[in-house]
């Protein structure tokens, strides 16, 4: 007897008739309707072919001909040999009909059994064994681990309170889900509904609020500024103020992150400016260069402020071209990294080292897709390397090499008004939203920022950050472990 059939090839969408001789052939042997508990399907593997069998299972849609694209519930017995079986008792409509196919992969096919379909009684509820954490802030990830649950993001719908939260990750005995937003922390129940079966979490969680409204900035409000971090100390200085269309500050602020005060230190020596660089290096700050109101004078000079001595001191002036825009920097290998990009030219790498009071030109062979103009904002530095945000691109600099790798791209955000990061945590800051970017899983989120437009004054710690809005004094600290 001589069986046709339809194989996929992996990465070509056409569909070709083969000998079975060769390929694997895989049918539905058995379907078993359980009463409120799901599912038992059964099959054959008729003939193994010549390649190895690497999975074998069933895909399940309320539609014709499913595919892995839909539910897949994977053999639950081992493949080596010819008879596969799996029991879904999770995410089944009561009363509905569905359609099956049988499957089996090799390294290179995809082969689907012929279709077949039958008619649901109901599934096992789902069950919540555990929470955690039990208390976190809008917009980070929670864990439910329990039973039962929706096979898809979709078929799982997670409630904290009246509050409906993002389902990121979905499997039968775990999901992941994004804390809702909230204005004020407050105790919620958590509770879960899958095909129709509805259950709630026997403990309620604590849901924060990570905005803390300080204390407004005691001085003039101002935009275009330099801000750093030194210790439990932030400190600020340059930029417009009151509005006005000049760069007229000079006064350097000292803030308290134990005590929330403001205090003022010795003013910046040399001429006002703005879009300045400015970084830390071994308990100093370094600030420098930067453009003038017209955009059309560039400052190549640097400076260095000891917080202890409250003392300035002149360093070597930067020796590239003076015409370069938006210089931006952070320090990595007790070297300060700093990009410019010359008008009408390349954009360059230098590394300023503090210890010789020496400039070095970098070899640079970026990524052009990294734009390095107003819109290129940096993080701190993070496991040995650089991060910075390009309107909505994150890109990830490694000094080993120069070069850039894209990271994520946003398509919701069309540009980002800040960029920071907590413990590998990234945050976006744009109109009057926050994106959360997990590096190490992936994960994305977003909660609502009382800053309507981007920061002038941010001090980023190492547990939280402070911000002021633009043109304004008010001044709020953001905590996602408060």
């Amino acid at each position: 007897m001589v069986f046709f059939f339809f194989v996929l090839l992996f990465g070509c969408e056409k569909e070709a008739i083969v000998q079975p001789k060769y390929y694997p052939f895989i049918q539905i042997e058995k379907i078993v309707v359980k009463d409120n508990k799901g599912v038992n399907l059964s099959g054959t593997i008729v003939q193994p072919g010549i390649s190895p069998i690497t999975e074998a299972g069933f895909v399940i849609s309320l539609s014709g001909r499913p595919t892995l694209n839909d539910r897949k519930a994977v053999a639950e017995n081992d493949i080596n040999g010819d008879k596969i079986s799996c029991q879904v008792s999770n995410d089944l409509l009561a009363d509905t009909t569905y359609y099956v196919r049988a499957y089996v992969k090799t390294d290179s096919l995809l082969i689907y059994s012929a279709q077949r379909s039958f008619f649901s009684k109901g599934c096992l509820p789902p069950e919540i064994k555990k929470v955690a954490p039990m208390r976190a802030t809008a917009g980070s990830s929670v864990t439910i681990i329990g039973n039962n649950f929706g096979a898809t993001l979709e078929s799982n719908t997670v409630y904290f309170g009246n509050r409906k939260a993002k389902v990121v990750k979905a499997t039968q005995d775990s999901l992941v889900v994004m804390c809702p937003d909230t204005e004020e922390s407050v105790s919620l129940p958590i509770s879960l509904e899958v095909a129709n079966s509805k259950i709630k979490y026997a403990r309620e969680f604590e849901l924060t609020n990570p905005w803390i409204r300080n204390k407004d900035f005691v001085s003039n409000d101002r935009i275009f500024c330099s801000s750093c971090v030194v210790g439990d100390y932030g400190y600020t200085t340059l930029g417009k103020v009151d509005g006005h269309d000049i760069y007229s500050a000079k006064t350097m602020w000292q803030f308290s992150s134990q005590t929330k005060e403001w205090v003022i230190k010795k003013e910046f020596p040399a001429q006002e400016r703005g879009h300045a660089l400015n970084v830390t290096y071994n308990g100093k700050i370094y600030l420098g260069m930067g453009v003038n109101d017209d955009l059309i004078k560039k400052y190549n000079d640097l400076w260095s402020y000891n917080p202890k001595t409250d003392e300035w001191e002149r360093k070597a002036d930067f020796p590239g071209e003076t015409n370069m825009m938006w210089p931006i920097g952070f320090t990595l290998n007790n070297k300060v990294y700093v990009f410019v990009r010359p008008i009408f030219s390349e954009s360059e790498i230098w590394t300023y080292d503090p210890i010789q009071d020496q400039w070095e030109k970098q070899a640079f062979y970026p990524n052009w897709s990294v734009k390095m103009d107003a819109n290129l904002k940096w993080a701190e530095t993070y496991n040995g390397k650089g991060y910075c945000i390009s309107n909505n691109e994150i890109w990830e600099f490694d000094p080993s090499d120069n070069q850039f790798a894209l990271i994520k791209k946003f398509n919701d955000i069309y540009y980002a008004d800040d960029f920071f990061h907590i413990d590998g945590i990234f945050y976006i800051h744009y109109g009057n939203k926050l994106k959360i970017f997990e590096l190490k899983t992936g994960y994305t989120g977003t909660i609502s920022c009382p800053l309507g437009s981007f920061s002038d004054i941010l001090f980023q710690f190492s547990d939280r950050v402070f911000m002021s809005e633009t043109y304004t004094k008010t001044f709020w600290e953001f905590d996602p472990e408060q």
